[in-house]
């Protein structure tokens, strides 16, 4: 995730829309977990080559499932696992990196 972190998105307000993930990333309740999935949408649909944006997404989906624990995990942990991707193949590097 380094190596996504250092590079910066064309579009500034993809990048402020990352910036305001952080306020509610970690309150750790679903109203403050549906904003930040918000923002990060937004974000890749501004910017879809902004790495950093899909790496959060999948943390986010991730935190989503803690905080719902209903049911089969299988498909939230899908869905939370699923921008991962996107984000190696942006930055395929990255790993190696970290």
């Amino acid at each position: 995730m380094r190596c996504a972190r250092g590079k910066r998105p064309d579009s500034l307000t993809a990048y402020d829309c990352v910036l305001r993930v952080y306020q509610r990333l970690f309150n750790l309740t679903l109203e403050d977990n549906d904003k930040a999935l918000d923002f990060l949408c937004r974000a890749i649909q501004l910017a879809p080559d902004y790495a950093l944006a899909y790496a959060y997404a999948s943390w986010t989906n991730l935190f989503r499932v803690q905080l719902i624990q209903v049911g089969s995990l299988r498909p939230p942990l899908t869905d939370a696992l699923a921008p991962a991707p996107a984000s190696l193949h942006i930055t395929p590097n990255a790993m190696a990196r970290i």
